[in-house]
């Protein structure tokens, strides 16, 4: 999947400390494509982006398409109510971004990844030239022979005598 980076502008104060760690604190990884849970639950994810305004939109379509229940028109509300969740679906993602570049966040890289987290992570490395460390594996343990012969399948364990 593709994730866009945005970063707090260089120009713009923050509070507390102005080092370069605090910048890359800011980092922020929106996907590429589409948001399907804004679509199952468009005010939850709405409010979980911190999206008020757009929030408060969808609430008043929402009102003018129940309101259209009560009138003559209702094959017109029923077939309005899924609009502004489909929008949502395709937009959401570019809403977050146009949010994030009014609060002064610029964009800073586009990172292929398969999570968020190893995209903010490639994304740290490249914007600081340093190799992306691989996340932290189990330890590899030898097994013998032997170990294949006591294998069980299920819940329980065979006893051995």
């Amino acid at each position: 999947m593709i994730y866009t980076l945005h970063m707090l502008a260089d120009d713009r104060p923050l509070a507390g400390d102005e080092s370069d760690e605090a910048r890359f604190d800011s980092l922020v990884a929106i996907p590429e494509g589409k948001a399907p849970w804004a679509l199952i639950f468009p005010p939850l994810w709405l409010a979980w982006h911190k999206l008020w305004w757009e929030l408060a939109i969808y609430i008043l379509i929402s009102v003018l398409i129940l309101t259209l229940l009560a009138t003559p028109m209702q094959w017109a509300a029923i077939l309005l109510s899924g609009l502004p969740g489909v929008f949502l679906l395709l937009e959401g993602h570019q809403l977050r971004r146009r949010h994030l570049d009014a609060a002064g966040f610029q964009h800073v890289a586009i990172v292929e990844a398969t999570s968020e987290e190893l995209a903010l992570r490639r994304g740290l490395a490249s914007l600081t030239n340093t190799p992306v460390r691989p996340a932290a594996a189990f330890p590899k343990t030898k097994r013998s022979h032997q170990d294949d012969d006591n294998l069980s399948f299920g819940m329980f364990q065979e006893q051995q005598s």
